[in-house]
């Protein structure tokens, strides 16, 4: 064992798919494991996971669900829990409530953060199948404190976008199947630790901080990034870009936090409802017209009667055309890429 302990923190991200890859990566790692694992997937925000019982059936190790204030343990994995984001500190686990990062909660960029801070070179970052990029900031984080990094092979992957998006914007130490992941997981937690990089990116600190507290403010906003004139999908609060050139991101000052495919498709998720919003508003338009129509003419007033009834009928031709374009939205702007899934079902 070198000065630094050996290679023994492994946090994993995924999303769609990524159930699959994690049954055949534990289904590799011997029981005399001695690392730790840590996982962070997509899971709907108010469905109880099972996710632990389905890892468990192929897994010599031992597998349970994230607690707050746990400490951590060789020779486990903890996964992450619905609606919390998942973290670490030193020696134990962190769940937070707070404000979701590229449209979901759990992230895994926070996670992987978290770890690449207090564990330095002794963390390896692993990314499997999913969609858009959630998790490639927090590659970057892991190599920038001389971690290791290992992707999914896209060939591989269910979905194969958060995998080579991470291939692209990281440097990619491994890229296996599953089942070679689960080896790998277990060779480099038996391999030392080189001595961690002496500086690290400024703005890491920061970000572990504000996810941990759940909390940020335009003064800290301002020391991370410029801001751009868009504002948060979630909060409608403006945003900052980040001043990390390697991906560009967003972040309010609620803790909002975006990667540029994450904000385009939180801008769609946001015009959407804005666009059925509009046809609500339209069809009590419509009505209220009709309404006065019928008034009007209860008092024989026949010029205003008809009158509104073409204005009601007018708006009730404007409701149809905007329903027909909401009803092939997803046609015209594709799927909203973040599948949430339900661990086990």
């Amino acid at each position: 064992m070198s000065d630094y302990g050996n290679r023994n923190i492994f946090v994993i991200g995924g999303s769609a798919g990524s159930i699959t890859s994690l049954r055949a990566i534990f289904s590799q790692i011997k029981a005399d494991f001695e690392g730790t694992i840590l996982v962070a997937i997509h899971l709907h925000p108010h469905l109880r996971s099972h996710l632990d019982r389905v890892l468990a059936e192929k897994s010599e190790i031992p597998i349970e669900l994230a607690t707050h204030g746990k400490t951590l343990e060789k020779g486990k994995a903890y996964l992450c829990v619905p609606n919390r984001h998942i973290l670490v500190d030193e020696e134990k686990i962190i769940l937070t409530n707070g404000p979701r990062e590229n449209r979901v909660k759990p992230a895994i960029d926070p996670l992987f953060r978290s770890a690449a801070f207090y564990h330095r070179s002794k963390t390896t970052g692993i990314i499997l199948s999913g969609t858009l990029d959630d998790g490639s900031a927090g590659l970057l984080a892991v190599k920038d404190c001389g971690g290791l990094s290992i992707v999914e092979d896209p060939e591989t992957a269910q979905f194969k976008e958060m995998p080579k998006n991470a291939k692209a914007i990281a440097s990619i130490d491994h890229i296996a199947s599953p089942e070679e992941i689960g080896q790998l997981i277990y060779e480099i937690s038996r391999s030392p630790a080189p001595a961690p990089p002496k500086h690290i990116p400024e703005n890491l600190e920061a970000e572990v901080k504000i996810s941990i507290r759940s909390q940020s403010d335009i003064d800290l906003q301002n020391e991370l990034g410029n801001q751009v004139p868009y504002i948060c999908p979630e909060c409608s609060g403006p945003l900052w870009e980040m001043k990390e050139k390697r991906q560009k991101r967003y972040r309010c000052h609620t803790g909002h936090a975006y990667s540029l495919k994450n904000l385009a498709a939180g801008q769609e998720e946001a015009l959407e409802e804005s666009l059925w919003a509009a046809l609500r508003t339209l069809e009590e338009k419509a009505r209220t017209l009709k309404t006065i129509s019928k008034e009007a003419k209860r008092e024989l007033d026949d010029d205003m009667a008809t009158h509104y009834e073409h204005q009601s009928e007018s708006l009730y031709q404007q409701t149809e055309h905007l329903r027909n374009f909401l009803l092939d939205f997803e046609n015209r702007f594709g799927k909203d890429p973040v599948l949430e899934q339900e661990a086990g079902e």
